[in-house]
């Protein structure tokens, strides 16, 4: 039969559902990987300022229990001159420590305070902000991102200064107390390439993720395949096959779980169908007063049960019984093998149940083409056998254009607004010699040529020995 396969189907709903369980967690874990690498690079800018104004703090307590540095450079407007050095306040030694970082390292520091000794010393309005906050006790540093003055990205951190015992010295009138915000050291360390690389970490990140995921999702979906899809599309293909009388259908499914049990159950009930259609016929064979039962349950055995036709089972058996005749008896016999065209198509396009209404359709205008004494069966599938007994190869070529005809002139609703039409390809063969295998074979090489030509047509086969020297004969 044409057509997706219930085996498909379920697999497809399983691939669906592991590949959203699987998208869900490669997403989530690889995008919070990416955002701990990008917290990691803020946290590392974050700690490097700490360690910096750290170290800065320490310097400038030192200093200012020691009462400030005397160094041998120029005299500062805002220090006394000795002996040629020059005496360095904590302010001033952090203003040039500055100075030095920001030309050697790329990183600014500065002081600044609400009561600045210096002007140079003002605070920018955040750093005002900031000094406002810190003397209200509402945060002991503060963070943010900023822009320098060409408009790069920095990290600005602040913190604040407290005024020691050995701060008055030089604070006293500002009338700062031991404990006071005494100003803040404000920090900014460019981020330019810290963000950059965070930004490639998380690139990296996610294209691994995707690359990951599309791993595990053909690999699952390959599994799903291999385990549960091509068992399934086994099981029903032989369930198929055993809905139009193919009784010697079995399954080789050895995935050691319920779908080998299922196959192992299929076959036993196809072994048991079997055996009881043998029991059938012989108890009818030696049972003459149960006829009419016999009769009725034969024939429930003998006809596919969508058509109504005979099935595969019962068409070999008929047809080895008519050769037999044919031979015994000296009179023609021809077989016709009939295909609908395109039947895949229809399936994909309108479903399996417009399928089997095609099926129906056609099986019942053979019925109608047939004479009493003709046998027709659905072969399988889309395809159709119909024995014709004392039907030479000339007269049977006339009939199998005649059903041609019908079908192809038959319009059937499938309730999607326009009838279809449906066309069949028709292989003819007439016994001559050999078995039934032989006359099938030829009939069908027939109808393989006809579907070669361009489908639509009806094909004879000609044949004085099987095969060499058969021929294919277009009745077009």
């Amino acid at each position: 039969m044409g057509g997706e396969s219930m085996g498909w189907r379920l697999a497809s709903k399983m691939q669906l559902i592991m590949a959203i369980v699987l998208i869900v967690f490669v997403a989530g874990l690889f995008g919070f990987l990416a955002y701990r690498q990008g917290q990691r690079g803020l946290e590392g800018l974050e700690q490097q300022a700490r360690i910096i104004t750290d170290e800065l703090i320490i310097f400038r307590q030192w200093l200012a229990d020691n009462g400030g540095v005397w160094v041998g450079t120029p005299a500062d407007a805002f220090a006394p001159q000795v002996a040629g050095l020059d005496f360095k306040v904590p302010a001033v030694v952090t203003s040039e420590l500055s100075r030095y970082t920001e030309r050697t390292q790329n990183f600014k520091i500065r002081i600044t305070s609400l009561k600045p000794l210096n002007p140079s010393n003002n605070p920018t309005p955040l750093e005002r902000e900031a000094l406002e906050m810190f003397v209200a006790g509402e945060t002991g540093e503060l963070k943010f991102w900023g822009s320098d003055t060409d408009g790069e990205k920095v990290f600005q951190y602040i913190r604040p200064l407290y005024t020691e015992a050995s701060c008055l010295n030089c604070h006293d009138k500002e009338g700062y107390q031991v404990g006071d915000v005494l100003g803040a050291l404000s920090l900014s360390i460019p981020a330019g390439t810290t963000l950059a690389t965070i930004r490639r970490d998380i690139t990296s990140y996610l294209l691994l993720g995707l690359v990951a995921l599309v791993a595990i999702l053909l690999t699952t979906g390959f599994v799903i395949w291999w385990l549960v899809a091509r068992p399934l599309h086994q099981i029903e293909v032989a369930t198929r096959s055993l809905a139009v009388g193919n009784l010697e259908t079995r399954v080789e499914i050895h995935t050691g779980d319920e779908l080998q049990t299922l196959g192992d159950s299929l076959n036993s009930m196809a072994v048991r169908l079997s055996r009881s259609y043998t029991a059938l016929e012989r108890l009818t064979d030696v049972n003459i007063s149960m006829e009419a039962q016999r009769e009725k349950l034969q024939e429930a055995v003998i006809r596919d049960g969508l058509t109504g036709l005979y099935n595969h089972r019962h068409f070999r058996e008929r047809l080895r019984t008519e050769i037999a005749r044919s031979s015994r008896e000296n009179t023609p016999l021809s077989l016709l093998m009939a295909d609908i065209d395109r039947f895949k198509n229809i399936n994909d396009n309108y479903g399996h149940l417009a399928g089997d209404k095609i099926l129906t359709n056609v099986a019942r205008l053979i019925q109608e083409s047939i004479r009493e004494s003709d046998i027709p069966a659905r072969y399988g599938g889309e395809e159709f056998a119909l024995i014709l007994p004392g039907t030479s190869s000339s007269a049977a070529q006339a009939i199998g254009e005649r059903l041609r005809k019908k079908v192809e002139s038959n319009l059937i609703d499938l309730g999607v607004g326009i009838p279809v039409q449906v066309t069949v390809s028709i292989g003819v063969a007439t016994f001559s010699s050999g078995d039934d295998e032989k006359l099938i074979l030829m009939a069908d090489r027939a109808l393989y040529s006809a579907k070669k030509k361009g489908r639509n047509r009806v094909m004879v086969a000609d044949w004085q020995e099987f095969p060499e020297t058969a021929k294919i004969i277009d009745s077009n």
